[in-house]
């Protein structure tokens, strides 16, 4: 009987379906199994017992599409498919991808096949991944303590950080209800997320003041390049000090003793980066080191 269309998808994403003109033959014209294929680094694949015994035929489909996800790393520099369209080119990849994570999550994924995805870059643990993604927010917004919903000017941001929120606010709950492993509440705690009462409500000024300065300790800048709560918080503060408005004595004592206050001005915080310099030898010659002239 002829397969449909559908059912030869379905056997592809199951690496149930491969090309015959790859499959070797014995002399009595029997098929053999083709050698396992070879990927960076030069890594052999095949597969355990818990994959499907030594049946290297069945590993075809499957090897076929992990170095198609190999070749869409090397073209887009991340193996990251959310945004291919179901119906598009790479729509079948994600759909086997997404397949390999359900796969990993119900434990059904060979330690074999886990590590040749990892190799390529695809992050089998979610929550790591998320980890990942509000540790490199951080990087761009100066700030892991996120508010449970957050309005952004920019759509792109907006999608982002409500998907952050929501995840930070799930573990923050996960935490409250003791159900957060030690070691997940550290490395979140090392970010900056806050599981406190405060983080219930707004962020102490104390803490955002900090988060300002150690943001401008890294990027000489006060104001986060994303958008953020943090950047919303520096330009309210730079609109209250520059209209005069009331700012208490222990808050102007740590601007004071931080040296902040030169960098907490508009035509500051909006001025074009510097570009850098080499610094220039004893002689005259450029030493090649380079150098920051940013504010």
């Amino acid at each position: 009987e002829k397969l449909t269309k559908d059912q030869m998808h379905d056997l592809r994403l199951k690496g149930l379906l491969f090309d015959l003109r790859s499959v070797n033959t014995r002399t009595n014209g029997r098929p053999n199994g083709p050698p396992p294929k070879t990927h960076g680094g030069g890594l052999k694949l095949a597969l355990d017992d818990n994959e499907g015994g030594s049946n290297q035929v069945t590993e075809v489909g499957w090897s076929d599409m992990l170095s198609r996800l190999k070749a869409y790393k090397e073209e887009n520099g991340s193996v990251d498919l959310r945004n291919e369209e179901a119906d598009g080119p790479n729509g079948d990849l994600k759909e086997w991808l997404e397949m390999q994570l359900k796969l990993r999550q119900k434990g059904k994924l060979g330690n074999r096949r886990a590590g040749f995805l990892t190799l390529v870059g695809v992050e089998l643990d979610p929550w790591q991944s998320m980890c990942r993604r509000l540790a490199k927010y951080k990087r761009q917004a100066g700030t892991a303590s996120l508010p449970k919903t957050f309005r952004s000017d920019d759509p792109e941001t907006d999608r982002e950080l409500a998907v952050l929120c929501r995840w930070v606010w799930g573990q923050v709950k996960l935490y409250r209800k003791d159900k957060l492993e030690p070691e997940r509440r550290k490395k979140l705690r090392a970010l900056g997320v806050r599981f406190s009462k405060e983080a219930l409500g707004k962020v102490h000024w104390e803490t955002r003041f900090n988060e300002m300065v150690d943001y401008y300790l890294i990027n000489k800048t006060c104001l986060p390049k994303r958008d953020g709560p943090l950047r919303q918080w520096v330009l309210e503060l730079v609109e209250v000090i520059e209209s005069g408005g009331f700012i208490s004595n222990k808050r102007q004592t740590l601007i004071d003793e931080a040296k902040i206050a030169p960098y907490l001005k508009r035509e500051v915080i909006f001025a074009p980066p510097k570009k850098k310099r080499k610094a220039e030898t004893a002689d005259g010659e450029g030493s090649g080191k380079l150098k920051s002239d940013g504010v």
